[in-house]
C-alpha cells in the first residue's frame, strides 16, 4: 500500500535526522565566545545592489 505524503515526509525527516546525527561528529563546533550582535552603527555604510534588494523584496519571509 502505499503511504500518505504525511508518512513519506516523516520518514524523510526521520533519515534525515538520523544522517545528521551519525555526521555531526564529523565537523566538532570549537569552544568559542558567541559573537558579539552587531547593531545598526556596527553596519551602516553596507550597501546592496539595487538587483538584490528587488530580488529579497520580492521573497517571502520564510525564502522560496
Amino acid at each position: 500500500m502505499p503511504r500518505s505524503p504525511d508518512q513519506r515526509n516523516g520518514a524523510e525527516l526521520a533519515e534525515l535526522v538520523a544522517d545528521g546525527v551519525r555526521m555531526a561528529p564529523h565537523w566538532p563546533v570549537p569552544h568559542t565566545p558567541p559573537a558579539a550582535t552587531a547593531t545598526s552603527w556596527d553596519i551602516a555604510g553596507v550597501r546592496v545592489p539595487d538587483h538584490s534588494a528587488r530580488l529579497l523584496a520580492g521573497m517571502s519571509d520564510y525564502g522560496d
